[in-house]
């Protein structure tokens, strides 16, 4: 459901009691109100229009709004019907929805807040005139008229004012959701490798340092397993590198469909592959590690009517007290280097000191 300006403001009731009161605005008011329209806007509302444009139109900022006569006498219309309404039942709903509306219209067009109320200033003084003029025999009321015009006029520029910065601040608001897109997309991209859609070298390496931090300091387990496709280089050199690309691709998507959600996959370069475990204990990084071998290797690529069958050997190492992102990498390749060595086509454990090195 669309708000109302006054819903959308804030405005009901008791809020616009508040903003007449502040002004000094009262019920009574109503009565001058009446006087002003049927005794000096009405009969001269032509020559307030006129008068208006015609100092309008020596300020500078003006004419980037006012191009052509087509321009003017369409302004010059809306401007008498704002002058005809001005402080018609200003103590109202509709009143203040109808000044929201044209403070809002104004913002949107863009313009310039300062030249909304040197406007205002000017067609405030024309109605002065027309005042003075219409009103020579007797002061009083044409003091009070004045009184009650400038009331009427700081009302309206205050409703203005405020659709302005409401305005700004939405639009303030969508520059900055905007930019935070952009940063996202962009810092998206440069996290993510283009081949395979993974996140790219520096970002597992951002990923591994900033676990290996909170872990460190929760003491939960981490483990990591560095993957490297097997003979991935006869592919390259029988099929060429684009099907070589394809294969790249189609692992990398294994291993995501085969971790869970909360791991991180990430190509380490070439066809060397990352996959990270948080607060993992090593049995389970095993278990995940053994379905990844066998889902490389379950099924052929099937590429320009080839099938290429290609396995994938995998080094595990579940970190320890007073290890760094470096030694957590070379234990894992060294593991890594275990399983090449053992025949490739499955996972190696780094062992500790304490540990004996075992195939699973």
């Amino acid at each position: 459901m669309t708000l109302s300006n006054c819903e959308l403001f804030g405005f009901d009731n008791g809020s616009i009691q508040a903003c007449l009161t502040a002004l000094e605005l009262e019920a009574t008011d109503r009565e001058l109100s009446e006087i002003l329209h049927s005794e000096v806007i009405a009969p001269n509302v032509d020559r307030i229009v006129g008068e208006f444009y015609s100092k309008l139109l020596q300020i500078t900022p003006a004419s980037k709004y006012i191009t052509d006569d087509a321009t003017l006498q369409r302004l010059r219309v809306m401007q008498a019907a704002y002058v005809l309404s001005l402080g018609g039942n200003f103590d109202t709903l509709e009143y203040f929805e109808n000044r929201l509306r044209v403070g809002m219209v104004h913002a949107r067009v863009g313009v310039p807040l300062s030249l909304y109320l040197q406007a205002s200033r000017l067609l405030e003084q024309a109605i002065y005139n027309v005042i003075s003029d219409s009103r020579r025999t007797d002061p009083v009321l044409r003091d009070v008229l004045y009184r009650f015009i400038r009331k009427i006029m700081t009302l309206d520029m205050s409703l203005a004012a405020q659709t302005y910065h409401t305005v700004n601040m939405n639009r303030l608001h969508d520059s900055i959701n905007f930019l935070r897109r952009e940063d996202d997309y962009l810092r998206l991209l440069a996290n993510t490798d283009s081949l395979t859609g993974l996140c790219n070298h520096e970002c597992g390496m951002e990923r591994l340092a900033a676990a290996w931090e909170d872990t460190s300091n929760s003491g939960a387990s981490l483990c990591l397993i560095m993957a490297d496709l097997d003979h991935f280089k006869q592919i390259n050199d029988n099929y060429g590198h684009q099907v070589g690309d394809v294969v790249l691709r189609d692992v990398a998507g294994r291993l995501k469909a085969t971790v869970r959600r909360q791991d991180s996959v990430s190509r380490y370069g070439g066809e060397e592959f990352m996959v990270l475990f948080v607060a993992t204990e090593p049995e389970i990084a095993r278990d995940i590690a053994l379905r990844i071998v066998q889902r490389v290797a379950s099924t052929p690529i099937n590429i320009r009517e080839q099938r290429i069958s290609i396995t994938i050997s995998l080094g595990l190492y579940h970190a320890q007290p007073g290890d760094t992102v470096d030694t957590i990498i070379n234990r894992a390749d060294q593991a890594l280097y275990q399983a090449k060595a053992r025949g490739r086509n499955q996972v190696a454990f780094y062992a500790s000191a304490m540990e004996s090195a075992h195939r699973w």
